[in-house]
């Protein structure tokens, strides 16, 4: 629209050169320069030679031939999309549907999906006791799909949904079988805490359910010099063994260093067992560094892994170590 006081001469619309000449978008018409008169407006038409979904973005610019300082620029976002339709089929399973008795799919977890490049809508839906949920008749796209459940891990996959066809998904989601909570409780003591770690997990459970003691170690003994031994106790409550269980421990203290027996590598942890391990905590510093040390905290874990037909399961469990105490006063100093 010209809003001015003065007609507009020979008026184009540019296409950014990332658009054009690769035919991305083009102007259809008008196709040669046209003059707009006061008060008066000029429809322009664009279409786009690109057969696959996608977007692209630039900044058409509208401006006079006559008069390059008479133009406007446009912020443009493109998105293809299609009209044709297909039918979206999930299927979830999670650990269970490996090692329960019957082999259930999962039920009750929550299917979303949205467009990847359009986005809007964001349509759910919840599997039922087939594992199943289906999304018929929506337009041929590439779809953001999100699966959760209630104590259980959430997955997000980018799917192609293919017209006049039935889309397959298959998901899994590992199940969240031990919970870990924090408490932190004053002392009699101004600005001293007493901090534990509880972990709580469910028992006679058909997969690996594995636990790690301590969960929080004080390194305070340790930087002292008053204890040069760790036991740590990887303990099993589930009814299949974990595999390619792993210890990592801290290699970012100042001047402690752990030293396991194993390694990294504790293997297997059977069903209903605990392996135990005892690390060699070396203090390498003398009164003068210790005292130089800052507070900090470390962190250290174990994982292990178990089959679950196509899948591999497992999880990790976080060992906490904190040095708070050594070269830090109530000030800090």
């Amino acid at each position: 629209s010209n809003t001015g006081l003065d007609e507009a001469k020979n008026v184009v619309v540019k296409i950014p050169p990332g658009l054009n000449p690769s035919s991305l978008l083009t102007v259809v018409t008008p196709a040669l320069a046209v003059d707009i008169a006061v008060g008066e407006s000029v429809e322009f038409t664009f279409k786009t030679l690109s057969s696959s979904l996608t977007s692209f973005s630039g900044t058409i610019v509208v401006e006079s031939l006559a008069n390059p300082q008479v133009s406007i620029s446009i912020p443009t976002n493109i998105i293809i999309t299609s009209t044709s339709l297909g039918t979206l089929r999930c299927f979830v399973e999670d650990d269970f549907s490996y090692y329960a008795e019957g082999l259930p799919p999962l039920e009750g977890a929550t299917v979303e999906i949205s467009n990847a490049l359009a986005g809007g809508e964001v349509m759910s839906a919840t599997t039922g006791v087939d594992g199943i949920v289906e999304f018929p008749s929506i337009p041929e796209a590439f779809y953001t799909v999100k699966v959760s459940g209630p104590e259980h891990s959430s997955v997000t996959q980018l799917i192609f949904v293919a017209p006049g066809v039935i889309t397959f998904q298959d998901f899994f989601l590992q199940r969240q079988l031990v919970v870990v909570v924090w408490s932190v409780t004053p002392t009699q003591i101004q600005d001293q805490y007493e901090i534990t770690v509880t972990a709580t997990f469910q028992t006679n459970i058909p997969t690996p359910v594995v636990t790690i003691e301590p969960a929080l170690v004080d390194l305070v003994p340790y930087e002292e010099g008053i204890l040069d031994q760790l036991v740590i106790e990887v303990t099993n409550h589930g009814l299949a063994s974990a595999f390619d269980t792993a210890l990592m421990l801290p290699t970012d203290h100042p001047f402690l260093e752990f030293i396991s027996p194993v390694g990294n590598i504790i293997g297997e942890v059977k069903a209903m067992t605990t392996v135990t391990v005892i690390v060699e905590v070396v203090n390498t510093a003398d009164t003068g560094r210790r005292l130089l040390a800052s507070c900090g905290s470390y962190s250290g874990e174990v994982c292990w892994t178990f089959p679950c037909g196509k899948y591999t399961s497992g999880g990790c469990g976080t060992i906490h170590f904190s040095g708070l105490g050594i070269g830090c006063g109530p000030t800090g100093s």
